[in-house]
């Protein structure tokens, strides 16, 4: 019996078993060439799509701007932004626009020190 014991605490020390992240795909990586918000950005670049598909892939977590999730239609564009479109939902805290122009205004003020 003792044998049996000690058979059962090894086992219960085996190291856990984690996920391995996905790796993710994207159907589409842009480049924002001027100012815009990103719905028109959107419709302009992908015109095999309606405004609703389009506002469903935000709705869906499907899109990154910059690397951060955003859902807001609306959401304004700077040049040179990177806009991607995932091909399944993204886990990620979606970005505010008092967030983004918040990490915006630390960036300018950054480059000008």
């Amino acid at each position: 019996m003792n044998n049996n014991r000690k058979q059962k605490q090894t086992r219960s020390k085996r190291p856990s078993h984690r996920p391995q992240e996905r790796k993710l795909q994207y159907t589409a990586i842009l480049k924002v060439p001027r100012s815009d918000t990103l719905l028109a950005f959107l419709l302009t670049k992908m015109t095999s799509l309606s405004r609703n598909s389009v506002k469903s892939l935000l709705a869906g977590h499907k899109v990154l701007v910059n690397g951060r999730v955003v859902t807001q239609f609306d959401y304004p564009l700077a040049k040179d932004d990177e806009v991607k479109i995932a091909r399944s939902k993204v886990n990620d805290v979606p970005l505010t626009i008092n967030q983004s122009l918040k990490q915006k205004m630390q960036t300018r003020s950054a480059l000008r020190i």
